[in-house]
């Protein structure tokens, strides 16, 4: 695919990448960034922050790098979210610590503050201690990060 900047194709032999398309007020290019593996990643929801910057959260499985060092995953999915400028360049990028897999959904901005939906397997802890699943195949969250 090539919106401009250049041809972009998945990493061999990659299943998914996740690319993130920057387009002007009139639709004229600004940039794309690839993010991917030989693995399987996929974005979910992408959301503006009051400062302008981008936000982007889904899911990698064993590593990604949004240009601030790999985020490593032992289990497949990962929920991550990520913070870049109005340009695509790196702010910051987290993710989630699960003990078997989670995946983030949806994610918006409230006062400042980066809320996040999405669905965890076995134990989670967002910095607050372990939160053991409630049974089921899935469980839901909804997280809201300090601004």
């Amino acid at each position: 695919m090539d919106f401009g900047g250049g041809a972009i194709a998945p990493t061999p032999p990659s299943f998914s990448d996740i690319f993130l398309l920057g387009l002007d007020a009139g639709g004229g290019f600004r940039f794309v960034k690839q993010y991917g593996s030989t693995k399987i990643e996929t974005a979910h929801a992408v959301a503006v922050d009051p400062a302008g910057d981008l936000l982007l959260c889904g899911e990698f499985d064993l590593a990604i790098d949004f240009g601030g060092g790999a985020l490593t995953s032992p289990t497949y999915p990962r929920a991550f979210v990520t913070s870049l400028t109005d340009t695509g360049a790196y702010r910051w990028a987290t993710g989630l610590n699960t003990t078997t897999g989670s995946g983030c959904r949806s994610l918006g901005v409230h006062g400042g503050a980066i809320v996040l939906s999405g669905v965890y397997w076995g134990t989670v802890d967002f910095g607050q201690g372990p939160l053991p699943a409630a049974g089921g195949l899935a469980n839901a969250f909804l997280l809201k990060l300090a601004p």
